[in-house]
C-alpha cells in the first residue's frame, strides 16, 4: 500500500463526515478480525488490519495440485448462526447445500445402521429399541422447549445421564453433541452451549459452501475495504499497551485495538495477563483426512454420503456435492475423529483408523485420487465449560481490564460457537473499539518505526 504521508497519517481515509477519525487497529485477519474490523468501520473509525499471516486463518482454502478445494478441515456454514446473519445482512449470497444425510448411516460394533435425522426417521434405526426410540423421540422433542440457560453449570456428560435416555440413547445423543459442535469432552463441555448447538442444527441446519470458506473470507475482506479498512503488510505484534502496538518493525498509536481470533495464551502474553488461558476452557482438536474419489458410474455405487461413529468419536461426510470442491468427474469426502481431553494418539495410526471409517462408509482403494492428512487439528481456541459457567461465562471482549484493548475469537462472549462465536465476538469488539476510539482525544494516528521515522502501511 502507499505509504501514508506525515501531514496526514491516514491518508483520504482519515475523515468522517468531514470530520476527523479516531484509529481502531485490529490485530488478526481471520473472521474474527475481519467482522471486527467492519463493524468498527461501519461505526466510523479509521481501521487498519494487521495481520502475521494472509487474511482467513482457519477459514482459508487451499487448492490441491490436482484441483480438490480444501477447507482447514470440515466446514459447515450453520443458515441459524451469527456468521451467516451478517453474510445475509450483507447481502453476500454463497452456492453450497446441506450435507447429503438421504441414507445417511451410524456406525456402532463394527457395523452400521439407519442413521435418524429427526422424530419421524427415527423407527428406521436398528441402534435402539421400541423402548429406547420412545424415550430419545421424548428427548428431541423436549429440547427445543429446554432453555439452555438453566444448563449453563452443567456438563454434557450429566445433561444426558440424567435425560431418561438409555445407554444406546445416551451414545447416540453424544454423537449428535460431537456432531453439531467438534467437542468431545463431555465431562467439561458446558450443557447450555451444547443445547444451542444442538437446536440450531435442528432448525436451521448447516450449509457446505461452493468454493470453501474462502469464499466468506473473500467476501468479508470486500466488504472491510469498501468500508476503507486499510490492510498492512504482515507483520508480528510482540506487546499491546493502551494506545500502543509493538510489532517487530513498528509502533502504532490507535485510539483503540482489537485482538482477533489470537490463542488466548498469546493474548495473555501480549497483553501481561497469562490469566486469560484460564478462563477460556479447552482447545477443542481434531485429525482429519480428506479423501478424493473418483465419481462411480451408477450412483448405487457411490460411498455412503453420511457415516456418524457412536461408540466411537469418528464422522464422515461428502462435502462435494453438495458444494463445488471438486474438479469434474470426482467427490471429496472428509473423514474425522474428535479427540478428547489429552488425546494425541499416533499419526500413521489414526490415519489407519480414519481410512478404514472410510472403507466402512463404501471407499474402495482404487477409486481414491487424493489424499490429505491433518493431525490434532485445532477447531477452536477455547471451549465453554460448565465449571466456568457455561456460554456466558466466557471471556467478555472487554475483560482484558486494559484500557482500549478488546479481545474477539472462537473463546470469547457468550454468543455461539466456532465461526459463529468468532464471528459475534468480532462485531462485539468492533462497536466497543470504536465507541471507545470515538471517546478519546484523537491520538497522532502514526505509524513510527523504532528510529523515530513516520512509517504507514506499504
Amino acid at each position: 500500500m502507499a505509504r501514508q504521508s506525515d501531514e496526514d497519517p491516514l491518508g483520504q481515509r482519515s475523515t468522517h463526515g468531514g470530520q476527523p477519525r479516531a484509529e481502531v487497529l485490529a490485530v488478526g485477519s481471520g473472521i474474527a478480525g475481519l467482522c471486527a474490523a467492519i463493524e468498527a468501520g461501519r461505526a466510523g473509525a479509521a481501521v487498519s488490519l494487521l495481520a502475521s499471516a494472509p487474511p482467513g486463518g482457519r477459514a482459508r482454502t487451499a487448492v490441491s495440485d490436482s484441483g480438490f478445494r480444501l477447507n482447514v478441515g470440515p466446514h459447515a456454514l450453520y443458515t441459524d448462526g451469527e456468521l451467516h446473519e451478517l453474510l445475509a445482512g450483507l447481502g453476500v449470497a454463497l452456492g453450497g447445500g446441506p450435507p447429503a444425510l438421504r441414507g445417511a448411516r451410524l456406525r456402532h460394533g463394527g457395523a452400521t445402521c439407519a442413521m435418524p435425522t429427526g422424530v419421524r426417521s427415527l423407527a428406521a434405526t436398528g441402534l435402539l429399541t421400541v423402548a429406547g426410540k420412545a424415550r430419545f423421540a421424548r428427548f428431541l422433542r423436549r429440547l427445543t422447549g429446554t432453555d439452555p440457560a438453566g444448563l449453563a453449570g452443567t456438563p454434557v456428560s450429566e445433561w444426558l445421564g440424567s435425560a431418561g435416555l438409555d445407554a444406546p440413547g445416551r451414545s447416540l445423543a453424544a454423537a449428535l453433541v460431537r456432531l453439531a459442535t467438534y467437542d468431545a469432552h463431555h465431562d467439561e463441555f458446558s450443557a447450555d452451549a451444547a443445547l444451542v448447538q444442538l437446536k440450531r442444527s435442528l432448525r436451521g441446519g448447516v450449509t457446505y459452501i461452493d468454493g470453501g470458506w474462502e469464499r466468506i473470507v473473500s467476501a468479508l475482506l470486500d466488504e472491510a475495504v469498501a468500508l476503507g479498512v486499510r490492510l498492512a503488510e504482515p507483520q508480528r505484534v510482540l506487546e499491546v499497551r493502551t494506545g500502543c502496538v509493538v510489532t517487530k518493525r513498528t509502533t502504532w498509536n490507535p485510539a483503540a485495538v482489537v485482538l482477533a481470533g489470537l490463542p488466548p495464551e498469546a493474548v495473555g502474553e501480549l497483553v501481561g495477563r497469562p490469566d486469560v488461558a484460564l478462563r477460556s476452557g479447552h482447545v477443542v482438536h481434531a485429525a482429519v483426512l480428506d479423501i478424493g474419489t473418483r465419481t462411480p458410474a451408477r450412483p448405487t455405487d457411490a460411498p455412503s454420503g453420511f457415516l456418524l461413529g457412536v461408540d466411537e468419536p469418528l464422522y464422515w461426510s461428502r462435502h462435494s456435492p453438495p458444494a463445488d470442491l471438486a474438479p469434474p468427474g470426482t467427490q471429496l469426502y472428509s473423514a474425522m475423529r474428535y479427540l478428547g481431553p489429552g488425546q494425541d494418539p499416533d499419526p500413521d495410526a489414526l490415519r489407519r483408523e480414519l481410512r478404514d471409517h472410510a472403507r466402512m462408509a463404501g471407499v474402495e482403494e482404487p477409486s481414491v485420487v487424493h489424499e490429505r492428512y491433518l493431525h490434532r487439528l485445532v477447531v477452536a481456541q477455547g471451549s465453554p465449560t460448565a465449571a466456568g459457567g457455561g456460554l456466558a461465562g466466557r471471556p467478555a471482549v472487554d475483560s482484558l481490564g486494559v484500557p482500549g484493548v478488546f479481545i474477539a475469537g472462537d473463546w470469547v462472549g457468550p454468543d455461539g460457537l466456532l465461526a459463529d462465536a468468532a464471528a459475534a465476538s468480532g462485531r462485539a469488539a468492533g462497536r466497543a473499539a470504536a465507541e471507545h476510539a470515538a471517546s478519546r482525544p484523537l491520538p497522532s494516528q502514526r505509524v513510527a518505526s523504532r528510529n523515530g521515522t513516520p512509517e504507514g502501511e506499504r
